[in-house]
């Protein structure tokens, strides 16, 4: 983000870069170029749950974290017709200066209505309402032999996740103990982060050659890394 020349679309609000593209140009034999940073993060996220038939019309979601993650799903979901996008993170600050960020970069943009949350119980008395929960946090995740967070869900257990969409932007495991509750208790859908990890790609890709790659080969790479072992 620092190194590039600009930036654009969602890497000016998240303030990071996962793909760079290079445009050359030469003047009268003058050779120069000029880099752009993007961040497709986001884009992967809306793209991989739109393969589930999410609607996102007037649809209440929980995002859980207010990371880097968070900002490039919310810079997209924002701009979706969505009637309310609560926010959480353990450290509330987060959450709030996240609001205050978008309220900020996004209020031309911005259709749904921001609110945050100083603590995950307060989601308990609306949690019927919501319509997709998304974790953005590590919770579940393999780092470094951790064992115990893989058995850790970022959602009280109490908590049904029944007719519920729930996307787990944790790709290792594929199948996180927030998924496997999701399938136990009837959730619609159940999302692995493997789809954003692909999805962003397609779009870093699409970017640099200016065609996505076909949905068939798309399809086929999933399906390659869900038979592996990533542990």
């Amino acid at each position: 983000y620092e190194l590039v020349d600009t930036t654009e679309g969602a890497a000016k609000f998240v303030k990071s870069v996962n793909t760079v593209k290079f445009i050359y140009s030469n003047t009268n034999g003058n050779f120069d170029f000029s880099s752009i940073g993007y961040s497709t993060d986001g884009m992967g996220l809306i793209k991989a749950i739109e393969q589930f038939d999410f609607d996102f019309n007037n649809k209440s979601c929980l995002i859980i974290g207010a990371g880097g993650a968070a900002k490039s799903a919310i810079f997209e979901l924002a701009k979706k017709n969505m009637k309310t996008i609560f926010i959480y993170d353990i450290d509330f600050n987060k959450a709030r200066n996240l609001k205050d960020i978008l309220l900020g970069n996004l209020n031309s943009t911005l259709k749904a209505e921001i609110n945050t949350l100083d603590n995950i119980y307060e989601a308990e008395e609306f949690i019927n309402s919501i319509d997709l929960i998304i974790n953005c946090t590590p919770v579940g995740m393999y780092i470094n032999n951790n064992l115990e967070n893989l058995k850790r869900v970022p959602i009280p257990n109490s908590w049904s996740l029944r007719n519920k969409f729930v996307f787990d932007m944790v790709y290792n495991p594929i199948n996180t103990e927030l998924l496997k509750k999701a399938k136990k208790e009837n959730a619609y859908c159940a999302i692995s982060g493997i789809y954003m990890l692909i999805y962003q790609a397609a779009y870093s890709f699409n970017l640099w050659f200016n065609f996505m790659p076909e949905e068939k080969l798309i399809n086929k790479i999933i399906k390659k890394i869900k038979k592996l072992k990533i542990l």
